[in-house]
């Protein structure tokens, strides 16, 4: 069996939340109960009792999350034609990348102690499950060990939450890891961990975490409006200001503001719509919509400089291989609308 004494877990973290440091704190108790030492990352304050517990902690005020156009994190969400159900349309939405955010605590936790006696190294995310697998792992390490990750029903081959590693993977990590390498390959954060410290490492078992960070349902995500039961909505915010509207549970008109200009529009119960605005959406400061009865539904955020990038498209170009950023820039969606919509 491995004595304690030689191992140390690098523990990511961005715990913004009383749910997530109460998270952090457990795990760092569980390592603590099985001789393991911790070095604990973040970059915002953390309670004195992290700190107390831990027995590195490194503070970092920088967070690089990567905005587009330099790296940005594509989901997409298909809806049919209303006249032509043979064809679909895409609604997409990029994101910011936080990717390089854990690659880069990792590689600053990793600088720190690739020089001090430590023959076995654990990834450790701030909310790991310490199931049979980790616990395992964890007390009898044989070798360096990087594991699949399976949130919802998305399955990872490879995972910066659980990993064993030595002294060799550590000196890949600092010497290899770059920023602007990782723009480059256009890789999830998985993935360029993997292809750096080697498919050799990965084996059949998967690890999971207790605090899911996916956020909403894929479904929420393409809806401005997810807390009433008025309609969904989806708005372009770039190249073209484009609205949809759809499933609407009632008929209601509805006031748009943008810069103060007012357009009604009128809605038909379970009827979709697309609402063609002529402006730029870089020259849109605000954007609110008004119904009656209701309070005014403010839509202003999404068009901040680190707001998500969203845009429609359908099937032609979703899969044509061109990369999102040309995409977005094709006029072909608004084209079709008159013809398919």
């Amino acid at each position: 069996m491995s004595s304690g004494k030689n191992k140390v877990a690098l523990i990511q973290s961005y715990c913004n939340t009383p749910e997530k440091v109460e998270a952090l704190v457990t795990t760092i108790k569980k390592l603590r109960e099985i001789d393991v030492y911790t070095c604990v990352f973040s970059s915002v304050l953390l309670p004195r009792e992290v700190t107390d517990l831990s027995t590195f902690y490194i503070f970092s005020g920088e967070n690089p999350v990567l905005h587009y156009p330099e790296k940005a994190f594509n989901f997409w969400l298909w809806h049919f034609y209303k006249s032509n159900p043979d064809r679909k349309f895409y609604m997409n939405k990029m994101f910011s990348d936080y990717g390089w955010t854990v690659l880069n605590q990792v590689q600053i936790m990793s600088s720190f102690v690739k020089d001090l006696d430590y023959e076995w190294i654990y990834l450790v995310n701030y909310d790991l499950d310490f199931d049979d697998t980790v616990i395992d792992n964890l007390k009898n390490p044989t070798s360096v060990k990087i594991f699949q990750h399976k949130k919802h029903t998305t399955l990872f081959n490879g995972t910066l939450i659980f990993a064993v590693l030595q002294k060799p993977q550590l000196e890949i990590i600092c010497d290899t890891f770059n920023k602007q390498d990782f723009i480059n390959t256009n890789k999830i954060p998985e993935d360029y961990f993997l292809s750096k410290v080697g498919d050799e490492c990965l084996v059949n078992q998967e690890v999971y975490d207790t605090i899911t960070v996916e956020g909403q349902q894929k479904e929420q995500q393409f809806n401005e409006m997810p807390n009433n039961d008025l309609f969904k909505l989806f708005i372009q915010n770039r190249k073209r200001l484009l609205l949809y509207i759809f499933d609407p549970t009632k008929d209601m008109g509805i006031n748009i503001h943008i810069n103060g200009d007012a357009k009604i529009v009128d809605l038909k119960q379970g009827q979709h719509q697309f609402i063609h605005f002529n402006i730029k959406p870089e020259d849109v400061k605000s954007l609110t919509i008004e119904i009656f009865g209701q309070p005014s539904f403010n839509f202003s955020y999404l068009f901040t400089e680190t707001a998500p990038i969203c845009w429609f498209n359908d099937a032609d170009e979703q899969f044509s291989g061109l990369p999102p950023h040309e995409l977005i820039d094709n006029d072909k969606f608004l084209q079709r609308l008159v013809q398919y919509n």
